[in-house]
């Protein structure tokens, strides 16, 4: 018998509630989710960088404050093992963590495009391998993974950060039948702009190439929404709908959130339709191999 099984048949633990593993819980959206799940009477682990910025956050015996680095297999397998622990189970997963920078593709350097990769996909890859030995063992759960509206449709001076988010849609899309004999469910969430703290910190590759104009781009955009006071989705609200939609039987593999997210995903759904069709009328059956 695997540790994991082990932890989980020796604690024996009856729950009335399901048992939340958080990662990037120490602000924004995690937080929220966080705090929301604690009032509600759930359990929760949080995970940060480091201890110090999430250790005085929530104050209760049914937080589990966690130092974690996403990158590295061993600290995420331990933090697991810790949360199966002390609460008897792990239910559901909810991939945060990350980071968004922003700028012309070609700005970007090697180094920076791969640390945009382990934060945002291969961390949360390490997450769902290692969650996936105790889910797999109860047949149930249900794995949240924080995509973006730029997981679906890519727009300019995102491509660094569009790479990283259609990646982990991606991935979700292809676990959620995985997973199904399991009684494991996955759903990429697919936010617009969410009003946390990294709208206001705008990060950018280290180089400066002036033919893009990439930060003055970025900042008349920002500033744009600003101006016009263009609605973002709300932290809380979107914790709120998180938690209604895990109670839900059968989630759907895409979650969009906010009103900017819905509105482009249906624009990108009608123009993929409209190209299909004239792929069809170029090419159709013409391009099939003959008998």
């Amino acid at each position: 018998m695997d540790s994991e099984q082990s932890i989980i048949n020796n604690n024996n633990k009856t729950t009335d509630y399901k048992v939340w593993f958080i990662t990037g819980a120490s602000s924004g959206i995690g937080l929220q989710l966080a705090l929301n799940l604690i009032s509600q009477g759930y359990s929760v682990a949080g995970t940060s960088r480091h201890l110090s910025n999430i250790e005085n956050k929530i104050n209760s015996e049914r937080f589990l404050p966690l130092e974690v680095d996403l990158v590295n297999e061993e600290s995420v397998s331990n933090a697991l093992k810790k949360t199966v622990e002390k609460f008897g189970r792990v239910d559901v997963i909810v991939n945060n963590a990350g980071q968004s920078i922003l700028g012309a593709l070609e700005e970007f350097s090697d180094s920076e495009i791969r640390d945009l990769f382990d934060s945002n996909l291969f961390g949360p890859l390490n997450v769902i391998r290692h969650s996936l030995k105790y889910l797999r063992v109860q047949k149930s759960g249900l794995i949240y993974n924080i995509s973006s509206i730029a997981g679906f449709i890519g727009n300019a001076m995102t491509g660094g950060y569009s790479a990283t988010k259609f990646a982990l849609s991606g991935v979700s899309e292809s676990l959620k039948e995985e997973l199904k004999p399991f009684g494991i469910q996955v759903c990429s969430v697919n936010p617009g702009m969410v009003k946390t703290a990294i709208l206001n910190k705008i990060m950018y590759p280290n180089e400066v190439i002036a033919d893009y104009q990439s930060r003055e781009m970025l900042n008349a955009f920002y500033k744009y929404r600003e101006s016009i006071n263009l609605p973002g989705t709300d932290a809380d609200k979107l914790a709120k709908l998180l938690i209604d939609v895990s109670l839900e039987t059968n989630i759907p593999a895409y979650l969009f959130c906010g009103v900017d997210a819905n509105n482009t995903s249906k624009d990108k759904i009608t123009k993929l339709t409209d190209t299909i069709n004239k792929n069809e009328k170029r090419a159709g059956i013409d391009i099939l191999e003959s008998k």
